[in-house]
């Protein structure tokens, strides 16, 4: 298979992925964001595993890149079941079953 060919058949795997989505499942999903924005409440993120990074990728897209100059930023934190960072292990004493990353500890640290 050329790299031609196989960037066709993944382009075409794309699309078909795309063209399957629910368009009222995807406004749902937004109209939730952005009454939480609104609402200046937190988001929540979960993730364990390949999902973890995931979780901490869209609470970072959500705090850092979805804003609008001058007006309030998201609130979004991950909970990670397992650290990002490696040596660390999995769950650690008194983090419960998803144990909280940097950004739960930052939350925890806020809220008192």
């Amino acid at each position: 298979m050329t790299a031609q060919m196989w960037a066709h058949g993944y382009l075409n795997q794309v699309s078909q992925a795309i063209a399957a989505l629910s368009t009222e499942e995807l406004a749902a999903a937004t109209d939730l964001l952005l009454d939480t924005w609104r609402r200046q409440a937190r988001v929540y993120v979960c993730g364990n595993g390949g999902s973890a990074a995931i979780a901490s990728h869209f609470a970072g897209d959500l705090n850092k890149g979805a804003n609008v100059a001058g007006r309030h930023r998201f609130r979004a934190a991950e909970f990670l079941e397992a650290p990002l960072r490696s040596g660390e292990g999995g769950r650690r004493p008194g983090r419960g079953r998803c144990g909280a990353g940097a950004a739960g500890e930052r939350e925890a640290k806020e809220s008192g």
